[in-house]
This record gives C-alpha cells, structure tokens and sequence, in this order.
C-alpha cells in the first residue's frame, strides 16, 4: 500500500470545537465532530478516513439541538453506536446520552461522486436521546465529558464545582443511568475554585485525574478522596490530562501557559520534562494510543504539533547508540502541521491506526494527518 505523507480535510460549513474518535470502532478510522451554531441548525458529523486513497469523507450525519460544547464516544465496541453530548440551549446547559442509529450497521467509507470533489454529507437524520445525566447547569458550567475505558458503564459529568459519576446499563429497549460517586470542589480543602479537565486512568479502573486550576490531582473514585497531588503543575489553569498507554502512573499535562508537562505521580516534585509547545493556549495533548514516544498538542494558535518524547516514554533505549555508533535523534519537535487557519480544539488518534490522527478547528474545518513516514520507522524498525 502506497503511503501517503500528506493531509486530507473536511469542511464542516458550520462553526465547531467538538471532535472524538469513534472509540469503539477499531476496524476503520472513524471520527464524529459537533457544531456550535447559535442561531442555526446544529449537526454530528462521522467521518471516514480511507487510507488507501487519504480521502476523507461524512458517512452519517445526525440533527442535534443547540450548540455542542462538549463530545464523547463509548469506547465499547458493543456500543459503537453511543455518544454523550454537553449542549447549551442559549440559556442552560444539559448533557444526554444518544444513540447513533444505524452507524453499527454502517461499515462503508462514503462514495465518490465521480468529479474528484469530495462527498457531500448525507442528509440528516435524527439523533436518538437515550437519557439526561443529571440536570440543568448554567451556561459554561459543565468542563468535560469522561468515559471509563477500563470500565466502559461508567463515566463522569466534571462540572467547574463538581462531578458525578454514573453507571449506564443498556437494556433491549431502553438505558438507564444511576448515580455512582459524586463530589463538591467546595467541600474539599484543595485550595482550589474550578476544576478545568480530567481523564480516567486506563490502568487503575478506579481511578481519576484532575486539573483544578493550576493544580494536578487524582482522586479514587471509590472513596472519593485525594491519591496524589501535583500542586501549580502550571502556571496558569490546565487545559488537558493524558495518561501514558504504557506507563502506569506517568501523565501529560497542558495548559494556558502554553507548556506542556510530564509527570510521574510518585515523584510529583518535578516534572519529568517540560516543553514550552505553542504561543498561545495548549488546548490540548495526546499521546499516542500504542507508542508512547509519540505526543500530539494542538493550540489557538492555529497549530497542530508532533513531538517525540523517548526520555518519558517505555522505550527509552531509542535514545541509545544504534549499531553503527550513531545516536538517535534526541527529545523534540517532529513535525508542526500549519494547514489550521483558526483556533484548534479538537484533536485525536484514529482508534483504528496508530499513525492516523484528526484535528478539527473553530471554523469548521477538520484535517486528518499521519505520522510522518520517517518517524513510523523509527519506531518499527
């Protein structure tokens, strides 16, 4: 198969922020952007991204109310079809559960068309409302949506004072939620006002890191008390939390400082490494899902960024001597990617391809990228 170095890109004629990978669909490279239009009609879109001829392409498009903030996927592959949303009905926000009828049953990149140009979105059709989690919050309210991969039922509401957990069962006809674990910011002696993001710990199902304002925190979920803690983590409020795939206990941070941070929780003195990434708000930092080496960050400076970072990852022998006595290329920049022309919000890894990741921004356009060629090997051979 021919392998292409270049990006491919969807405009989505709407304003957007919202992107997840379809977690649960580990066969094809599959994402689901949300718009955020006020005063117009608001729409999921699912892209597919084919490979072997780097075009990318709407599959499914789905009506949805109000303005989208936030977006995430069930990463059970049982229930491809399920994606909780945190939308703003211009006076309040809400966040429900849906089904995406018909997308398990949809296996198909869309068609060409015949002219080159690429495919039209499909009409909409309706989404499918499951259930609410929880009740109504004031505008901006609600920080970021959490889906448990160790344990797929569960998943977390983090709100700028609080978060609830729920555990989702899903019967023939119907889901249900029910309340799991819940905490006030107010009630805790952290010395903190707002929580800003979290992610669940892929390798402790119990687990839950935190961003509280500048700070880095994980709290077991089944005490609900403090674990660790990583007070001024950065300078400014933190943005993004990732967990390292390979490394138990090591996690990225990012924020608006425009930094970006590794740490080992046992040792939460220091970071393992610092690198100042953007020039404005790091608005997000992933690792990659297999080879850890690998970080994505993308900003509102309009710029998506890959960075290889052996020194904190599980193959730190990269960094040795190969045969030929030559070094390895140290800790860095890989390669930035400059096709965004607005703030970038969105970013993922393809749950289908460990060289395939989106980024979507403001205005609506998303690009899907590779690895670049020279680094994949690297890594593999």
């Amino acid at each position: 198969m021919f392998e292409f170095d270049g990006s491919a890109s969807y405009q989505f004629k709407r304003q957007t922020r919202c992107l997840t990978a379809l977690e649960g669909d580990t066969d094809h490279n599959r994402f689901v952007l949300a718009s955020l239009e006020l005063r117009e009609p608001n729409e999921l879109h699912v892209l597919d991204f084919n490979e072997d001829t780097n075009e990318v392409g709407c599959v499914r498009a789905y009506t949805h109310p109000h303005e989208t903030w936030h977006i995430s996927s069930c990463p059970a592959p049982e229930h491809v079809e399920l994606v909780m949303t945190t939308h703003s009905t211009g006076t309040e926000q809400r966040t429900a559960l849906w089904r995406m009828a018909g997308l398990e049953e949809d296996a198909a990149s869309a068609p060409e068309d015949g002219t080159g140009a690429p495919p039209a979105a499909p009409a909409a059709t309706p989404l499918t409302e499951l259930l609410q989690l929880g009740g109504a919050m004031r505008l901006g309210e609600c920080r970021a949506l959490l889906w448990n991969a160790v344990l797929p039922e569960q998943v977390c509401v983090l709100r700028e004072g609080a978060l609830d957990a729920y555990q989702l069962s899903h019967g023939g006809a119907a889901s249900s939620a029910t309340p799991l674990a819940s905490l006030t910011l107010s009630e805790q002696d952290w010395g903190a006002e707002a929580f800003c993001c979290g992610r669940w710990d892929p390798h402790h199902a119990h687990s839950l890191a935190l961003g509280v304002d500048k700070s880095l925190l994980t709290i077991d979920m089944r005490s609900m008390k403090k674990a660790h803690a990583v007070a001024d983590a950065h300078q400014q409020n933190l943005r993004s939390i990732d967990y390292n795939p390979n490394k138990p206990h090591v996690l990225l941070t990012c924020g608006d400082d425009y930094a970006i941070r590794w740490w080992d929780l046992r040792k939460p003195q220091a970071p393992l490494l610092a690198q100042k990434a953007h020039s404005h708000w790091v608005t997000s930092a992933l690792y990659n899902r297999f080879h850890d080496q690998l970080v994505l960050s993308a900003g509102t400076d309009s710029a998506v960024k890959l960075w290889r970072v052996a020194s904190a990852s599980s193959a730190p022998s990269s960094l040795e001597p190969d045969e030929d006595g030559a070094e390895a290329e140290a800790d860095g920049l890989v390669k930035a990617f400059e096709e965004h022309e607005s703030s970038v919000f969105g970013l993922a890894w393809s749950a289908a391809d460990a060289w395939v990741f989106a980024s979507l921004s403001l205005d609506g356009r998303a690009i899907l990228n590779h690895v670049p060629p020279a680094e994949k090997y690297k890594i593999l051979l």
